[in-house]
């Protein structure tokens, strides 16, 4: 006869609490072989062997669906590799996101060892105190980027109405000149904060093709060397 186990045992094998046990049980993700003369729950070799993979999977960050998609799935090597490949993405963007988090810690404990450290700096630090000083900025950039697409929108459409190249050209060239202009205004009117050192720098046209998200770019401080996620700050930011 296979050994049966209660839930107690079960949890105790597999290092966690009974209150887990039944609550993989009333998910459906375990199912009890028999019962006690008392009414307890009895589990088997197989339960046993499926709690244990339950707990790896979440230990991998797998969720309870995609946990209960693969016991019930034929496939499971094909299954699992998707599920693992996306939680590789998500842990990544988790990675890169805890990454910036502590470049912001150590340019507060340089500070606070420096004796700089004020709760202006904390907000700067933060992503917080550029933003109300640079919401012109972004706000001019972007009423200028929608008339350039704009313009270049009836060029097109006059050259399709006319059949004629000379109204393309008509559209083309000033959204050129006011997406140049943009741009112009653009490096005028940002620097970036390096993380690391807290130096504010501004940037040429070439590396505002690199890397950034919304409000950090991919940046080498002139100052320390290091290439880092370097935070957006207005023209006359102040440390």
């Amino acid at each position: 006869m296979e050994k049966q186990y209660s839930s107690g045992e079960l949890a105790s094998f597999c290092e966690v609490s009974v209150r887990t046990v039944q609550f993989y049980d009333k998910q459906g993700l375990l199912k009890p072989v028999a019962y006690s003369e008392g009414n307890r729950r009895l589990y088997g070799e197989s339960e046993l062997f499926a709690l244990k993979l339950i707990c790896s999977y979440k230990a991998l960050g797998l969720s309870l669906g995609e946990i209960r998609k693969l016991l019930t799935s034929e496939n499971k090597t094909s299954l699992l590799s998707d599920f693992l490949h996306a939680q590789a993405l998500k842990t990544k963007e988790e990675l890169s996101k805890n990454e910036r988090k502590l470049q912001k810690i150590n340019l507060l404990c340089s500070r606070i060892q420096n004796n700089e450290l004020s709760d202006d700096a904390v907000l700067t630090v933060s992503e917080l105190l550029n933003k109300k000083s640079l919401k012109k900025t972004h706000a001019v950039m972007l009423a200028w980027g929608i008339a350039a697409d704009l313009v270049q929108i009836a060029g097109i459409a006059l050259a399709a109405w006319f059949k004629s190249w000379a109204w393309l050209a008509a559209g083309y060239v000033p959204a050129v000149i006011i997406c140049a202009a943009l741009t112009l205004y653009y490096l005028k009117s940002v620097k970036y904060l390096c993380p690391l050192c807290g130096h504010v720098f501004g940037i040429s046209f070439k590396q505002t093709l690199g890397r950034h998200t919304p409000t950090t770019r991919l940046l080498t401080c002139p100052h320390c060397g290091v290439k880092s996620n370097c935070t957006e700050v207005s023209t006359d930011y102040k440390k």
